[in-house]
């Protein structure tokens, strides 16, 4: 199974990063075929539009709840879902179950006090191994390591 963890901005993706992560998911479903699971987040923005992607190439779903459910995403089709957990605990689950990140920020600054920084710095931490790819504003995927 290759799974790929997603965390990105509540905001939503721009159009450039959108079109830029569903041909990333077209390369690797093509590359793993069915053995591709997407990790989110279910929230509004990023984790929304992934999950919408993901489901419409046919690639496995699988929810991480936050337990504030105040920005959680309505309506997601989900293979899977794990228990609601606190933000930053959801996201720690996000990369210790997955073996790839890809990050979508609102902007090209790695900040602080951001929730999708800090599962990057979480995945960072986690292994040597694990990938960790950023797609900038820009649309374009650099190796966030």
């Amino acid at each position: 199974m290759y799974t790929l963890g997603v965390t990105g901005t509540q905001h939503g993706g721009n159009p450039a990063q959108m079109h830029a992560i569903e041909q990333y998911l077209i390369s690797l479903q093509r590359t793993v075929g069915d053995e591709l699971e997407v990790h989110h987040g279910c929230c509004v923005g990023v984790d929304a539009q992934c999950n919408k992607i993901a489901v419409r190439h046919g690639v496995r779903t699988v929810g991480h709840p936050p337990e504030n459910n105040s920005k959680m995403a309505v309506g997601l089709e989900l293979r899977d879902t794990r228990p609601p957990a606190p933000y930053l605990v959801r996201d720690k689950h996000i990369v210790e179950e997955t073996i790839h990140l890809i990050a979508i920020p609102a902007g090209y600054v790695e900040l602080v006090r951001s929730g999708t920084w800090a599962t990057v710095r979480m995945a960072r931490a986690h292994s040597a191994a694990k990938q960790v790819d950023i797609i900038r504003p820009d649309g374009h995927i650099i190796n966030g390591r």
